[in-house]
């Protein structure tokens, strides 16, 4: 769903820094015992 020529605005590389965040998160709502 990235585009490569997008892959350099700001916008992009915030929404690919805070995926990894939404993915933990989303990892302790499914685990909250982890």
């Amino acid at each position: 769903m990235f585009q490569p020529e997008q892959k350099t605005t700001p916008f992009s590389m915030a929404h690919i820094d805070i995926t990894p965040m939404a993915t933990a998160v989303t990892l302790v709502l499914v685990k909250p015992d982890a």
